[in-house]
């Protein structure tokens, strides 16, 4: 049943009332109780118990009020702005898809000039509630607040995988041998941080990245456009600083856990000036210790140190000090020091044999050699006892020759009285 007020405007179309009991405007042949052909305004109220098919466009000025159900079976659209008239429902159903222009969809009490409402959901009471963009487009999930918030129950998100098995689960899939470009090897996550001025302009950025490769099955950090890895971790426990392939080239790779392109530095207690570096100059592998205390080597464990064993050859220079608590023991010492030639120098004047007994008298201890009590006190200077070993070597070897040449004029004279003597006896 139908009660309005209408007022139906038809140029040059007939309106019929045939004994179907159809009504028809616009039409002879009207195929249902009352069809309107052309274009119809309604000043009054409208009131359908049934149905209302509509086939070409219907025009709301003002508002569209449904206390039931709005089926539409193709498309719906509002022209103008979404806050300048309103489009109001308690709940609206639709089978298939929901098209709202080319911007955007709001829930809640959020428009222009207003503020954010409270507890606005979208969500799904089936299985899968999904959220898709283009392909190569993005897809922000944003949030006025600092705080973004997702399944407040202990739930799991997931990034690029439908089974999450951790709190938050990244994957990255790439497809080898599928034609076209080649893929990414890698499944980057970005972190970003930016300082800004009070007018808004950037005064500084940067990006690091967090990354995982299945091709070589490791994790690293990096930034973008480095040649190389800040640090990375591989599957056989290995950890890399400076360099992306930990443990290659090494003497034993199973053994090695840490592998460091570049100097390492070791310190205590905050202080960072007082410090062990371990590194390498391109030519020598260098172990320095940087600090008040000295290099101790053993120092706690008391076992024994080897150097060069093996097959291998070893050399240790030392640039200044070695102290060592215990023996020494060495198939071979090479002291690099000054020596005692010049003794064999015509113009070098040596001290005479009574000129050292005097001294050995005076001093107890040969020239060039320290004391017995200096020794007690400050230990033995190898190369300094060395040079005095050699130099008195040297001189009782000068003195020797010359007793020689002293013995041999003595027997010459000897030989010489002898025959004075023999020729006196022969004249008696």
């Amino acid at each position: 049943m139908s009660i309005f007020s209408l007022s139906a405007f038809s140029q040059n179309l007939p309106n019929t009332l045939p004994d179907t009991g159809f009504v028809g405007v616009g039409t002879n042949n009207p195929t249902c109780n009352f069809q309107v052909i052309g274009q119809s305004q309604i000043s009054g109220n409208l009131t359908v118990d049934s149905s209302l098919t509509i086939s070409d466009s219907a025009h709301v000025n003002n508002n569209l009020r449904v206390n039931g159900h709005l089926f539409v079976g193709k498309n719906a659209y509002i022209s103008d702005s979404l806050f300048a008239n309103s489009f109001s429902v308690s709940e609206l159903h639709i089978s298939d898809s929901l098209k709202v222009g080319s911007n955007s969809i709001w829930i809640g009490g959020l428009g222009p000039g207003g503020s954010w409402g409270s507890n606005n959901h979208i969500y799904d009471n089936e299985t899968f509630l999904e959220l898709q963009s283009q392909p190569d487009q993005f897809l922000y999930v944003h949030s006025p607040t600092p705080n973004l918030i997702t399944n407040l129950n202990s739930g799991r998100l997931g990034i690029g995988t439908d089974n999450p098995q951790t709190k938050l689960h990244i994957k990255g899939v790439q497809c080898n041998n599928c034609g076209g470009p080649p893929p990414a090897e890698t499944t980057f996550i970005s972190i970003e941080d930016e300082i800004v001025n009070s007018q808004g302009n950037v005064v500084s950025n940067t990006t690091w990245r967090l990354a995982a490769t299945a091709s070589q099955d490791r994790f690293f950090i990096n930034k973008p456009g480095m040649q190389t890895n800040v640090f990375t971790i591989t599957a056989d426990e290995k950890i890399g600083m400076g360099t992306h392939t930990p443990g290659i080239n090494y003497e034993s790779p199973a053994n090695l856990k840490l592998d460091v392109n570049g100097d390492a530095r070791f310190y205590r207690n905050d202080n960072p000036n007082d410090y062990l570096r371990v590194g390498y100059n391109s030519a020598n592998a260098i172990l320095d210790n940087f600090g008040q205390g000295s290099l101790m080597i053993n120092y706690y464990s008391g076992k024994e140190v080897y150097i060069g064993t093996g097959n291998t050859k070893a050399d240790v220079h030392m640039g200044k000090n070695l102290y060592v608590c215990g023996a020494v023991k060495s198939k071979e010492w090479i002291v690099e020091v000054g020596w005692c030639d010049y003794v064999f120098d015509d113009s070098y004047k040596r001290m005479s044999i009574p000129e050292k007994a005097e001294y050995f008298k005076m001093h107890k201890h040969l020239p060039k050699i320290a004391s017995g009590e200096e020794i007690e006190k400050n230990g033995l200077k190898v190369a300094e006892t060395m040079q005095g070993f050699v130099y008195n070597l040297e001189t009782i070897s000068l003195d020797q020759v010359e007793l020689y040449k002293m013995i041999q004029e003595l027997k010459k004279e000897n030989e010489e009285l002898k025959k004075i003597v023999q020729e006196i006896q022969l004249k008696k």
